[in-house]
């Protein structure tokens, strides 16, 4: 049944219960995604705890269900991933029931519910929803290549190879074998006190995104495309690269923290790409000696700054009492700005902006490439460290401090990226990306497309009626992993005979070999049967190949591929026209196969359109 919300907008009845992870980096992505749902149509309620929770005046056309107080709440005050793992364990232990009764409650009114959408740090939530029979999706904060390490290091840390890390070892640039771009000097800091309980919140969170029924991220196809082939290879279920979620509606009225607006005042005095923004994020913390470090590298840079500092983010200090007086003079000589919090979004948006120092969260990074600003990386625990690894070594639109904080090192930094040559080269990289993002979010691209396969599927999991099943054209071989994730069975329709499938699959071993390639122009006109391939003669072969044959022989492997995997095949085909054919099929393809042609003789065809 259709109803309108608060807005007037009409919605279509179909209720998505959202849970974020009550952290300002997780809450951000995942109202922006609850804004893009409800702009499909979809009613909206979000599950949320009491505590870093979201202000309900600021989306009137949400609902917003606090989960019930448990014993001894903890402070969600995070400085370090001890702290971070620590907190993780507790709510998926104590949050659980609780988590239960309101979904239980839900799920009993008219509305019901369509499907539920967890942070993927909720992972203790699997078991609930399947045990309420629920559909689960994952919506990672993060990006692809981040996950890709969290799952390396889970099997990597099983075989017990990063306790044989020497002190020496962890203080090298190498690479680390596996965890490709990171390198041990990386790892050092993705080490806690704790390895053991870091390494089982990673697993639990891997497992329990590999059963979820898709996986929702916030990035874009063309940013990861060989991240997301790889991921696809453990993860069959369905990925929906739908970001950035902030180019579809602003975040400002999703932040935790007071955003001081005269910063763009600020910014308006200055000239294009002039100055460099620095901000840590929300969470990291900073010793007394690291801050002063970093003033002095930002004065001796002699580049106009606006710095961002948290109210308690330097340890033992209020705000920024540790900084003398000689500093804070540059300061009011206005080449330096400093606030306790900004309107990110809008700063690096601004014409002033040049360069962003960052500690590289995946909501900071992606903001940085939205709109075209290099980096400077300070990464500090988790997915920042791969984060700046790849914006550092592999898109090459930053550079990674890689002695913490040193004034010297510091200020080279600053004019590697707002002054050298190298910065226009950081530059021009990443305002390719940037064009591609805006590419991808338009008609026909990449983020656009995969939105509108993730409402179809959420519409048919919220239907009555349900899905029995899933029947493709073979050709559909990229529907075989949704139907994976969904646990739905899919049955393969093949539209030609058995003989034809045949030289299809059989071509994938001699094109692996590349005999297609052999042969002088005469030889190619030979009237010889093309062993293997029987009854093509030499000649037809030509008639196969095109411009791109490798991109052929890869379509032809990922459609065999596919088709072994389904549940089932339809033949348009009768069995005495194919017998051998069918028992040589058997013996490659297990798969029931079911001859039920010709279909043309069961209804007349004249009713439809010309083939």
């Amino acid at each position: 049944m259709n109803t309108t919300t608060t807005t007037g907008k009409l919605t279509n009845g179909h209720r998505l219960v959202l849970l974020p992870l009550p952290f300002q980096g997780h809450l951000n992505p995942m109202l922006q995604l609850a804004n893009i749902l409800h702009s499909k149509g979809f009613s909206i309620t979000i599950l949320h705890t009491r505590f870093n929770s979201p202000n309900p005046t600021n989306y009137p056309h949400f609902t917003f269900l606090p989960i019930p107080d448990t014993a001894g709440e903890p402070n969600p005050l995070i400085s370090d991933v001890g702290m971070v793992i620590r907190f993780l364990h507790y709510i998926n232990i104590s949050f659980v029931d609780p988590i239960r009764g309101c979904l239980e409650r839900l799920m009993s009114e008219d509305d019901g519910v369509a499907c539920l959408i967890t942070d993927a740090q909720w992972f203790g939530i699997q078991s609930v929803a399947d045990e309420l029979k629920l559909p689960r999706i994952v919506h990672r904060t993060s990006n692809i290549s981040s996950f890709l390490f969290f799952a390396a290091y889970s099997r990597l840390t099983d075989t017990g190879c990063f306790g044989s890390f020497s002190d020496e070892e962890t203080k090298s640039k190498s690479l680390a074998k596996g965890l490709e771009p990171l390198n041990h000097q990386d790892l050092s800091k993705f080490l806690t006190s704790d390895p053991e309980s870091a390494c089982k919140v990673i697993e639990l969170m891997v497992e329990g995104t590999k059963r979820a029924r898709a996986v929702i991220w916030n990035t874009f196809k063309e940013l990861e495309e060989g991240e997301l082939e790889a991921l696809s290879q453990d993860f069959p279920n369905p990925h929906f690269l739908i970001g950035p979620f902030h180019k579809y509606f602003p975040a400002s009225s999703s932040s935790l923290l007071a955003q001081d607006q005269t910063s763009i005042s600020w910014l308006d005095k200055h000239p294009p790409k002039s100055v460099l923004y620095v901000s840590f994020g929300s969470i990291v913390k900073l010793e007394k000696s690291e801050f002063l470090e970093i003033a002095w590298g930002l004065a001796n840079s002699k580049q106009p700054f606006l710095w961002v500092v948290r109210p308690g983010s330097i340890g033992g200090s209020e705000w920024l009492e540790p900084l003398p007086d000689e500093f804070l003079e540059r300061i009011v000589e206005g080449r330096g700005y400093i606030v306790k919090w900004a309107p990110q979004q809008d700063v690096l948006a601004h014409r002033a902006t040049g360069g962003f120092w960052t500690h590289n969260g995946w909501n900071s990074t992606l903001e940085s490439i939205c709109e075209g600003v290099p980096m400077i990386c300070s990464p500090a625990f988790g997915d920042q460290l791969p984060n700046a690894r790849y914006v550092s070594d592999v898109w090459k639109i930053g550079v990674e401090l890689q002695n913490g904080f040193e004034r010297e090192e510091i200020e080279s930094a600053i004019k590697r990226v707002m002054v050298n040559a190298e910065g226009l080269e950081f530059r021009n990289k990443i305002t390719n990306l940037k064009w591609k993002v805006n590419r991808c979010l338009e008609k026909g691209g990449s983020s656009y497309s995969s939105l509108e396969d993730l409402e179809c599927l959420e519409r048919l999991m919220s239907e009555d009626d349900g899905v029995a099943c899933l029947i493709t054209d073979a050709q559909w071989f990229g529907t075989q992993s949704v139907a994976v994730g969904l646990k739905l069975p899919r049955i393969v329709h093949r539209t030609s005979s058995i003989s034809s499938f045949l030289l299809f699959a059989k071509s994938l071993a001699l094109l692996d070999t590349g005999c297609f390639w052999q042969g002088s122009d005469e030889e190619r006109k030979s009237e010889t049967l093309v062993q293997g391939l029987e009854p093509l003669k030499v000649k037809d072969l030509p008639k196969l190949l095109t411009s791109e044959p490798q991109g052929v022989c890869k379509v032809l492997e990922l459609m065999a591929k596919a088709t072994k995997r389904a549940q089932a095949l339809i033949w348009n085909t009768f069995k005495e026209l194919e017998e051998h054919d069918l028992e040589v099929l058997s013996q490659d393809f297990p798969n029931p196969h079911f001859f039920i042609g010709p279909f043309h003789k069961y209804f007349p065809a004249h009713h439809q359109a010309a083939s």
